[in-house]
Parts: structure tokens; C-alpha cells; sequence
């Protein structure tokens, strides 16, 4: 494409899902994630921060729960960053090689 960015940059667009049970999301996954958990003690993980495919500081997802019971979204490692409830959602960056995220309530997700 001649655009300097690299294949990571461009992956985007949204996806809606439901899920019964946990979810692993792929690095070429849409950046705006919209979950509809099926019941409780779900849980959502991110991919691998080190991924070639990832940029620092580039490679965002939103991740939103537009169902009624919430989810725990998890790093790579297995550790919480956040526990979504019904309508909010978290914004999640690769900073010096690891997930960071940054919760947003009253999404309007639904």
C-alpha cells in the first residue's frame, strides 16, 4: 500500500458476539469488540502484547459488554485488568510490552 504502516495498523472494524464461554481474542481480530456474555464468570483475554504483528502504543481495543452479566477482561497472562459490567467498556494499549487498559462507563452498547 505504500502507507509506512504496518499490517497491525490496518486490521480494524467491529465485531458483535455472543460468548458461553471464554474467549481468546486474535491480534487480527476488529478493534471494537462488542461481547454479549450467555451468563456469569466469563472471561475475555487479550492476545500476546510481544506479537510481531502488534504496534506499541498503536494497537488499541475496545472491548464492550452489551449484555446483562459482566465479564472479566484478562491480559495475556491470565490477570484481570477489568471486570465489565452491563454497558461499559475498556479501551486496552500496548505500553513497554504489556497490556494497560482505561475503563469507559455507560457505553451505549446495546
Amino acid at each position: 500500500m505504500g502507507t509506512g504502516l504496518s499490517a497491525a495498523t490496518l486490521y480494524g472494524g467491529a465485531l458483535r458476539t455472543a460468548i458461553s464461554s471464554s474467549h481468546v481474542i486474535s491480534v487480527i481480530t476488529a478493534r471494537w469488540l462488542t461481547f454479549v456474555p450467555s451468563g456469569p464468570g466469563l472471561d475475555v483475554t487479550l492476545p500476546d502484547p510481544t506479537d510481531a504483528r502488534i504496534d506499541e502504543g498503536m494497537h488499541a481495543f475496545i472491548i464492550a459488554n452489551a449484555g446483562s452479566d459482566s465479564f472479566d477482561l484478562k491480559d495475556d497472562l491470565g490477570a484481570t485488568l477489568e471486570t465489565l459490567a452491563a454497558a461499559e467498556a475498556a479501551e486496552c494499549y500496548v505500553v513497554l510490552g504489556v497490556w494497560i487498559s482505561v475503563k469507559r462507563n455507560t457505553f451505549n452498547v446495546t
